[in-house]
This record gives structure tokens, sequence and C-alpha cells, in this order.
């Protein structure tokens, strides 16, 4: 068990960098282009080929409107709001959104998004990827399927469980308080 438990740590760490990697790209190709949106669309949309595991990839601009995405008829105009958006203005480098709520075309997602800052250090995008959390349970978690009925595999911080998955019903929970007594077993 203590053996499955890493391999899907080690598999969602590849997963963070791939995210990151694919931001990073998307952010310098917006650079590059000068933000043309005309020519951002279909590299976005020819980039969702390739990105496997993901529901769509986007820039929106710092109000939060929509610039020009992987899927734009089918996508949001308006991402103002969004914790991941706001957690964008406050810090460099890959943010990680809620677990919590977020679905396109009714499946649950998770928002990575990175800012793009020109030469003057000012925040001119935000690109966005949503990775599908039903794909990645089916991509790294399928040794879940090992476990011993009643079994869980739970990724918690400090405060909260942030994401649990239960091997009985083949589901995904939302956060939670994180439970003294777990914590206590953790510790």
């Amino acid at each position: 068990t203590r053996l499955m438990a890493q391999m899907a740590a080690e598999t969602e760490n590849l997963q963070m960098q791939a995210t990151r990697d694919l931001t990073a790209a998307v952010a310098a190709t917006f650079t590059a282009v000068n933000g043309d949106a005309e020519r951002l669309a279909p590299f976005l949309a020819r980039l969702m080929v390739s990105a496997e595991g993901y529901r769509a990839l986007g820039i929106v601009n710092p109000a939060g409107s929509l610039i020009a995405g992987s899927h734009p008829d089918r996508m949001e105009s308006d991402y103002a709001g969004r914790k991941w958006l706001s957690s964008s203005f406050k810090r460099q480098g890959l943010v990680m959104g809620s677990y919590r709520g977020e679905r396109i075309d009714g499946e649950p997602v998770i928002y990575f998004s990175r800012s793009v800052i020109d030469s003057s250090g000012d925040i001119v995008a935000v690109v966005f990827a949503a990775l599908d959390l039903n794909w990645m349970n089916r991509g790294f978690l399928n040794q879940l399927d090992e476990l011993p009925a009643g079994s869980r595999l739970i990724l918690a911080n400090e405060n909260q469980v942030m994401l649990r998955y239960e091997v009985d019903s083949a589901r995904w929970a939302a956060a939670q308080p994180l439970d003294p007594e777990l914590q206590k077993r953790i510790e």
C-alpha cells in the first residue's frame, strides 16, 4: 500500500511538472505573438490535441475576460472572481486552483494558472489549463483497484483534506476539514 501511495505521488509530481511546462510554453507563445488572439486560438486548439488529460487551455486578460481558448465556442467568456485567477496576481509561477466545484461539460476539473508578465513587470494576461480529474483518476490511479474494499486515498495539507478517493464507490470527494484523529495518525 505504501508503494502504491508513493507511485501515485510520483505520478502527480510528473503531472504537475507537465502542467508547469505547458503553461510556461503558452505564456511564452502569448509574448512571442504580442497577445494576438487570432494567432493564439488555433495554436491552443492544436495544442489541446496533444495535451492529453486537459479539458481546456486558455488565456484571459487581467479582468478575467477570455482572450483566446482551445474551445472558445464551449468555454466561458468571463473568469473574473475565480480564486486561481486572483492567486495568479499574487505570486509568480504555477498556481493551482481548488479541487472543489469547477466543471467543464459536466466533468470535474482543477485549474492551473500562470501570469504573463511584460517587460515593465506588469501582468498582462493569465494562462490557464483545466485538468480533467476523471482522466487523472483513470490515468494514474488505476492501481487503486488493487486496494482492499474500504480503502481511501487522501490528499491533505496541514488544515484540510483537499481530495479523497473512495475505493468502494470509485468516486472523488471534495475538500473538508481534517479529522483530528487522522491528523494524529499522520503525525
